[in-house]
């Protein structure tokens, strides 16, 4: 058996050798620009490159990701797009962080997991039929995160688990795993229910009025392309024109609003709702001059799910 760990820093390689005594042969491979790695991997990597990438007899088995941040506030779809991908591709997935912990600088205090990002986990396992495993990294009493090693005590278990099922994955340890989350989930939104809902920035609403609004500027398609959802979810994002050419947190936002409130399949045209990105302070020129739907650029990422773009100057079907 020929094991191969691609990753995207030699310190996280080294960290993931040591999960598991029978990673400690294998290969490393450093994940390199989209047409530079084999195939395999190259369609891991084609919207963003994940931390580690552990291959097995040339196949991808799982990918995963590590953070020291907890995904709250405007982080919390931040990396988002390269663990989607891994589910696009049937490849199980684990994200290893805090679910709770102390932030540090200007604005300290305590953060606590977004809720909707376990939620959007959960929709993505039961879309793509594979697991997508959150892993808390625990922090101690005075919510500090622990790093003494034996933080890695539950991700460990459950890669020794995962070899010794033969890279199942529907392994014990994961389905286990999903479990947890499930609970996690539940026990959270018992406390937060607002977490069950969008965020004041999304608004759910009827098509119609939506096409309505839009009706005196629409160029290029017909408002019918939407039509046949009645409704539609519209996530504004309030970028200005001079701060428009970026990636993170939005194009990881929009899939976790897309799998909580819109996603029905695999497919991004798999909806029961339409998605609308709102950006009210760009033009439509000034959007694409810095945000080009390229391959070999990040900004395609925006161009990933969503069915529609709505700029200050008009709207642009994206997907029906």
């Amino acid at each position: 058996m020929s094991i191969r760990i691609y990753h995207d820093s030699p310190v996280e390689a080294s960290w993931f050798l040591g999960l598991d005594t029978r990673l400690e042969s294998a290969e490393l491979e450093k994940i390199h620009s989209r047409g530079s790695n084999p195939p395999s991997i190259d369609e891991l990597v084609v919207y963003d490159r994940p931390d580690i990438i552990l291959e097995v007899d040339g196949q991808p088995v799982l990918v995963l990701e590590k953070s020291r941040e907890v995904p709250t506030g405007h982080n919390v779809g931040q990396r988002f797009p390269r663990l989607v991908r891994a589910a696009e591709m049937g490849v199980p997935v684990i994200k290893f962080f805090p679910f709770d912990a102390m932030k540090h600088g200007e604005y300290a205090g305590k953060c606590h997991l977004n809720a909707r990002l376990l939620k959007a986990f959960d929709r993505m396992t039961e879309i793509h039929d594979v697991p997508v495993l959150a892993v808390n990294w625990p922090c101690d009493d005075d919510w500090e995160l622990i790093d003494d090693g034996s933080e890695d005590k539950l991700l460990s278990d459950l890669i020794s688990d995962f070899i010794d099922e033969g890279f199942d994955e529907w392994c014990d340890a994961f389905d286990a795993q999903l479990v947890r989350n499930e609970k996690e989930l539940d026990r959270r939104l018992a406390k937060r229910s607002q977490y069950d809902l969008p965020p004041g920035s999304v608004e759910i609403t009827d098509t119609s009025s939506v096409l309505r609004e839009i009706s005196h500027y629409f160029d290029g398609a017909s408002p019918n392309q939407l039509q046949s959802r009645p409704e539609t979810v519209v996530y504004e994002i309030g970028m200005s024109p001079a701060n428009c050419r970026r990636e993170d947190p939005y194009t990881g936002t929009q899939f976790i609003y897309d799998y909580n409130w819109c996603r029905t399949g695999a497919s991004p045209d798999e909806k029961e709702r339409n998605l609308i990105l709102h950006f009210p302070k760009i033009e439509r020129k000034t959007w694409y001059d810095k945000n080009p739907n390229d391959s070999t650029r990040k900004s395609q990422c925006w161009y990933l799910t969503a069915n529609a773009f709505k700029f200050k100057d008009g709207l642009d079907v994206i997907r029906e």
